[in-house]
């Protein structure tokens, strides 16, 4: 599985889970750390203009650690509806 990060401007950067592995707030928490790294070397004033950070409801977002790793980074989450499915059907 790849989780791609990007903006407006294009792709930041890419994480390819290993095979057989499973995301949970640690390897959350580390690839959020890479993301932070690239986006030091990519664009570095850009996080000093803040980030506006959306991801989903999955546990690993919403997991204590994870947020706390954001509010580290100086991320601002913007708030993901939770699910509906009669508003987003599988």
């Amino acid at each position: 599985m790849a989780s791609v990060f990007w903006d407006k401007r294009g792709v930041i950067h890419v994480d390819f889970l290993p095979c057989g592995a499973t995301i949970n707030s640690e390897y959350y928490c580390h690839v959020l750390s890479d993301v932070h790294k690239r986006l030091r070397k990519k664009w570095p004033g850009l996080i000093t203009k803040g980030i506006l950070f959306l991801q989903d409801n999955a546990q690993a977002h919403t997991a204590h650690r994870t947020k706390c790793t954001l509010q580290q980074l100086g991320w601002e989450v913007l708030p993901h509806p939770p699910y509906k499915p009669d508003l987003a059907p599988q």
